[in-house]
């Protein structure tokens, strides 16, 4: 069978912006795919950056698999009949879109839904309709409660009606906006205020007292519509459901870190597991998604964000794509994002951790190829990527290194954290080394 992965990038792409190097690269993934699967040819289109599928340098591929016939979708073709049209021309079997992300808006997949819709060629594919559902978070939110899932008490803002007596000189009382200002006041308080249609952390903020949510309000933070809800306070916590044509998988849950104000952060985030201890109720939380993905028809992979408190999760977001969670929930799998993509539609899905060992993504500061080469030669390193902003003028914009590490069981893992911060002092903080192995505790055993 001939099998097409493609993505699609809506945003202008800078070459000289970014710069990625990891190990494995795409094409040492690719290679073991296609060794691991001799009777199936691998096609990859996409467009720049192309994220988990291609090793990019500027505007160019700079690793190819012998194996793999790769293709650029060509830039003018802008809408998603053209680019429908593209891809049935590579006369492929079955077409899997590899969706990423990017700011300012979490849409590509919902494009790569639409252009998947429009093409002939077989294909699994996260329906369209679901996709926008996911990116308009208010309505997500109208969604799972209608189904009986547990999401933290909000409402939405209008923000146009919100400020309705500037724009409209005969309003005398803004009857919208004091009925915010009721609600508000009996929300719990901290609350969190974010975009209803951001993407990751960007534009999320946590409000401690209600002077300082209408403060908010009034701020030149209102540029759009607004969700509020009930800050959570718990454990931070992502999944990742798969869908085929045989139905639901379910993986495991990883635990997430947070930062200074209680939520995550994609850029410092930890994450640790898989989790399968039953006194954080992971056998209902795994029903719940498996109801969730049936609900939804999923089809391809599907990530959740979620908190628990203690007595029960709650859903905080829903990512229709590859995650940053990703990496390392294939990792504890033995295998590579796109591996585990081909398997799901394909129907291998593996769906338990091999050897029961915990496995940690951390975030290292940037680092040279010449050291993401030395790290990848301990031996319990899975995995490194460097990604680097040439135009970034924020300390924690100018890039990261994101590396995955394991161990046999807790007391493994934090000597293997402790031999990585020794061997490489310079490139692990104190804050996170310290966060990483607070995050170990989980797994103590009893």
């Amino acid at each position: 069978m001939r099998i097409l992965l493609f993505s699609t990038n809506a945003n202008n792409y800078n070459p000289k912006t970014m710069h990625r190097i990891s190990w494995p690269s795409c094409k040492d993934n690719f290679q073991k795919l296609c060794q691991t699967y001799l009777e199936h040819s691998f096609v990859i289109a996409t467009q720049m950056p192309g994220t988990f599928l291609i090793d990019y340098d500027g505007e160019e591929i700079c690793e190819k698999s012998e194996f793999v016939e790769y293709h650029l979708i060509p830039q003018n073709l802008k809408t998603a009949e053209e680019i429908a049209r593209f891809l049935d021309s590579l006369k492929c079997d079955l077409a899997l879109p590899v969706s990423f992300w990017d700011p300012p808006y979490d849409w590509h997949c919902v494009m790569d839904s639409i252009i998947a819709e429009k093409m002939s060629t077989y294909k699994q594919c996260i329906d369209k309709n679901f996709s926008m559902l996911c990116f308009q978070k208010q309505k997500i939110r109208v969604f799972l409660e209608q189904n009986g899932f547990s999401i933290p008490n909000g409402f939405s803002i209008d923000r146009e009606l919100y400020m309705a007596e500037k724009s409209t000189p005969s309003v005398k009382i803004n009857v919208y906006k004091e009925y915010i200002q009721s609600c508000l006041e009996k929300m719990e308080y901290p609350i969190v205020i974010k975009d209803t249609c951001g993407l990751s952390s960007f534009n999320v903020d946590v409000i401690n007292t209600l002077e300082g949510s209408k403060n908010y309000l009034h701020s030149k933070k209102m540029k759009s519509n607004r969700l509020v809800e009930k800050f959570i306070k718990g454990i931070h916590a992502g999944i990742e459901i798969m869908g085929n044509d045989d139905g639901i998988t379910v993986l495991d849950p990883f635990f997430f870190s947070v930062n200074q104000y209680g939520i995550t952060s994609p850029k410092q985030s930890i994450k640790i597991g898989p989790v399968t201890d039953e006194i954080f109720m992971i056998s209902k939380l795994k029903s719940e998604m498996s109801r969730l993905g049936k609900l939804m028809n999923i089809k391809g992979l599907c990530q959740v964000d979620l908190v628990f408190d203690g007595k029960q999760w709650y859903i905080i977001e829903i990512n229709p794509r590859i995650s940053g969670m990703t990496a390392i929930s294939a990792a504890s799998l033995g295998e590579s994002p796109i591996q585990m993509i081909i398997q799901n539609a394909l129907g291998l899905t593996q769906i338990q951790n091999p050897h029961g060992m915990i496995f940690l993504d951390m975030k290292l500061l940037p680092c040279s190829t010449e050291i993401i080469q030395k790290l990848s030669e301990l031996d319990f390193v899975l995995f490194v990527c460097s990604t680097i902003n040439d135009l970034a003028k924020q300390h924690r914009e100018c890039g990261y290194t994101q590396i995955i590490i394991f161990g046999n069981d807790q007391q493994n893992l934090r000597m293997n954290l402790n031999v990585l911060k020794e061997k490489f002092p310079d490139l692990m903080e104190e804050s996170f080394f310290q966060k990483a192995l607070e995050m170990t505790d989980y797994f103590k055993k009893n």
